[in-house]
C-alpha cells in the first residue's frame, strides 16, 4: 500500500461489512445501556488488543439489527496489502507473553484485572455529584474497555497464538490461563453492572427515572449527562421499551451483508480469540 493509497483511504462503511449474529457471554439483544456501555467497552477493548498484536484488521464493530447484536469485522487494507508479513508480525509481537504465559500473567496481568474490578466497585466517589460524577461515569466505562484489552492482549491473544505451534508454552497451559482471564473479566463484568445500577440509584432519586432499573433504557450519553444535569427520561423509557416489545422475538440471520469467505483476512484468527472470551459468531 503505497503512501498515496494511505492518503486515499477511508475506513469501510457499516454497510460494507458482514455481519455475524453474536451471542454467549453477551446479550442477543441489549438494551440501550448494554449497547452504548458493555459492548461498546468490548469492542474497543478487543480491537485495541488486536491492533496492538498486529492482527490484519482495522476495527470490531457492533450493531444493532431489528433490535439483535451483529458484530462486524473492518478490514485493513494495508494490512491486506502484505499479508504474509503481518501474519509474521501476529505471531511474533506476543512473544514476550507466549514465552511463558503463565508467570506473566501471575507476574502482574491478574492483579491489573483485578484492580479494574476494584476500581468499577468503588463507583461512585463518595461525596461527587454534578460534573465530577459524569466524569466518573466516564471513567467506568472506559476502566471496563481497559479490562477488555489487558487480559485479551496479554493471554488472550498469545494462547491463540500457542495453538498455532508458537511460544513456549503449552496450550493447555495456555488455554487454563486464558480461562482464568476470561473469569476475571466475567467477575468485572459483575461489578461494572452493579455500578450501572447504582448510577441508576442515582437517576431514581433525583427523579429522572422512575425506578433504578429503567437506567437499563438509556443510552451512556444520557445518563451521563443525566448524573450531571438531572432531566426526565421517564417518556423516553417508555418508548424504548414499547419499541423493544413490538420487535419480533425470532432470531435474524446468522450473516447480514455481503458474503464473506471463512478465509478472509480480516477474519484471521478472530474468531478463535472471541471464542476464548466467550462470545459467539454465527456461521
Amino acid at each position: 500500500m503505497t503512501a498515496l493509497d494511505r492518503a486515499s483511504w477511508r475506513p469501510a462503511r457499516d454497510e460494507e461489512l458482514t455481519w455475524f449474529r453474536a451471542g454467549g457471554v453477551l446479550p442477543s439483544r441489549p438494551r440501550p445501556l448494554e449497547y452504548s456501555c458493555e459492548i461498546a467497552a468490548l469492542t474497543w477493548g478487543l480491537t485495541q488488543a488486536f491492533t496492538i498484536s498486529y492482527w490484519p484488521l482495522y476495527e470490531l464493530r457492533s450493531s444493532l439489527i431489528d433490535g439483535q447484536l451483529y458484530l462486524g469485522v473492518a478490514p485493513s487494507p494495508h494490512a491486506e496489502g502484505d499479508l504474509e508479513n503481518r501474519k509474521r508480525l501476529t505471531t511474533e509481537t506476543p512473544l514476550r507473553y507466549t514465552r511463558n504465559i503463565r508467570a506473566a500473567w501471575e507476574r502482574g496481568g491478574r492483579r491489573e484485572v483485578e484492580d479494574y474490578t476494584e476500581r468499577m466497585a468503588a463507583f461512585p466517589p463518595a461525596g461527587v455529584d454534578g460534573e465530577e460524577l459524569g466524569e466518573a461515569f466516564f471513567k467506568l466505562r472506559r476502566v471496563r474497555a481497559d479490562q477488555w484489552c489487558a487480559p485479551s492482549r496479554a493471554v488472550i491473544c498469545p494462547a491463540v497464538i500457542c495453538t498455532l505451534g508458537s511460544g513456549e508454552t503449552p496450550v493447555d497451559v495456555a488455554m487454563e490461563v486464558a480461562r482464568e482471564a476470561r473469569d476475571l473479566i466475567g467477575r468485572g463484568g459483575a461489578a461494572f453492572d452493579a455500578a450501572l445500577n447504582r448510577a441508576g440509584e442515582r437517576l431514581a432519586q433525583a427523579g429522572c427515572i422512575d425506578a433504578a432499573a429503567d437506567v437499563a433504557w438509556l443510552e451512556y450519553s444520557e445518563v451521563r449527562a443525566a448524573l450531571e444535569l438531572p432531566s426526565k427520561y421517564q417518556a423516553t423509557v417508555r418508548e424504548r421499551q414499547a419499541r423493544a416489545e413490538s420487535i419480533m422475538a425470532a432470531p435474524g440471520a446468522g450473516t447480514v451483508g455481503p458474503p464473506l469467505p471463512p478465509d478472509a483476512p480480516r477474519m484471521y484468527l478472530v474468531r478463535d480469540v472471541l471464542e476464548l472470551v466467550g462470545v459467539e459468531l454465527a456461521r
